[in-house]
């Protein structure tokens, strides 16, 4: 009886991650072919494609202030260089949903500034009284 190609796998991995002791090992099946393997270094930054800029991401936390719009906001220094940074997500907490910060609704609209150092989030004067005190999350692309 003719063994299987998926009977071949494990014992190829295994040969093939004692090889590769340190690294980080890419296992694919393709069809018409067997596997595809690949060894990497992950150097901290990623490129999807052969013209891809080289990019990393960085996540942040904190808490929305406690009243709308103004001077009131939440400072979070991101350490990275401002104009290496590509996008910014903000998801903010609350009780009964996650706010994304293109969702305006009534109650529960803010928005971020990159100033510098640092990101700024900001509840909208007048319509952020349902997003005030809460936790949100920072999701910051950007390039080398």
């Amino acid at each position: 009886m003719k063994p299987r190609p998926h009977e071949f796998i494990g014992p190829i991995v295994d040969f093939v991650m004692g090889l590769c002791q340190g690294r980080n090992l890419a296992l694919g099946v393709y069809p018409n072919s067997l596997f595809k393997l690949s060894v990497y270094e992950n150097t901290g930054y990623t490129a999807f494609g052969s013209d891809a800029p080289f990019i990393k991401t960085k996540k942040l936390t904190g808490t929305t202030a406690g009243a709308a719009g103004g001077s009131v906001s939440s400072t979070v220094a991101h350490g990275v260089n401002p104009q290496k940074i590509l996008a910014v997500s903000l998801i903010i907490n609350t009780v009964d949903y996650l706010f994304l910060e293109n969702a305006n609704s009534g109650t529960a609209s803010a928005t971020y500034l990159i100033n510098g150092p640092n990101i700024i989030v900001l509840n909208k004067s007048g319509a952020s009284s349902n997003i005030y005190n809460m936790p949100f999350t920072l999701y910051i692309t950007y390039e080398e």
